[in-house]
């Protein structure tokens, strides 16, 4: 969950938590979650050419993991570029979008500062009303993984997306 305020029609701000449960980094199997605070700006703005959204976000990440007081700072970066498609109709667009996480700092859990992550999306959106638009496309994500036994990991996925603008 989160809450925001909108500074204006293209800019707003938001607080939120996630919860996220996960696998250790270095022992396969074991769990443990993960509870993050974020803190967000959101901008966007239509152009003739379509929309285009960038959303800069700090999170903190605490883990329930027997020994360690660890908190990982990260920074991600995300970039959407909305492309209406009128020659199919005037409420589908074509999507590109890309997000890169960044680790701020190391942890002794091995979370290791620097390039953590990207996610590549491409596809297609629909709005069905003011409230409610759906996503389908393709997700390339990218994990980095150094000092870490297991080897960086590319992950082609099929996505869909439903948003909710009340």
């Amino acid at each position: 969950p989160g809450v925001g305020y909108a500074v204006n029609d293209q800019t707003s701000l938001w607080v939120g938590y996630a919860w996220i449960p996960t696998d250790k980094p270095f022992a396969a199997g074991d769990r443990f979650n993960e509870h993050r605070i974020w803190q967000q700006l959101l901008w966007s703005n239509p152009y003739s050419f379509g929309t285009v959204t960038a959303r800069s976000r700090t999170e903190q990440r605490f883990f329930d993991i027997p020994g360690s007081s660890d908190v990982a700072y990260r920074f991600r970066q995300f970039f959407k570029w909305s492309i209406p498609m009128r020659f199919i109709s005037s409420k589908t667009s074509f999507i590109l979008q890309d997000e890169v996480f960044v680790n701020l700092n190391d942890t002794e859990i091995g979370i290791r500062t620097g390039f953590n992550q990207n996610r590549f999306f491409t596809g297609v959106a629909y709005k069905f009303n003011k409230i409610v638009t759906g996503e389908l496309g393709y997700l390339n994500q990218y994990f980095n993984r150094p000092d870490n036994p297991r080897p960086d990991q590319m992950q082609h996925i099929l996505q869909a997306n439903l948003f909710l603008n009340f």
